[in-house]
């Protein structure tokens, strides 16, 4: 009886796990996100192609986030 009773509690956590990261995936992207990637890729269009390419900085709004 009680084995059921922890599967069925596993079970809802299973379910509500799904519903919370389903949620997760459909949300749009930060802007902050989008902008840093869009930089990324202005920045590496203009570099010349070589082996070790520069780091990007890292703006301070999003250091330590």
């Amino acid at each position: 009886m009680a084995r059921r009773r922890e599967q069925k509690i596993n079970e809802e956590i299973d379910r509500n796990m799904k519903i919370a990261f389903d949620k997760l995936t459909q949300e749009p992207l930060p802007d902050r996100l989008l902008q840093l990637v869009e930089r990324l890729r202005k920045e590496s269009a203009k570099s010349p192609d070589d082996s070790t390419p520069e780091q990007p900085s890292v703006p301070p709004s999003l250091k330590d986030t």
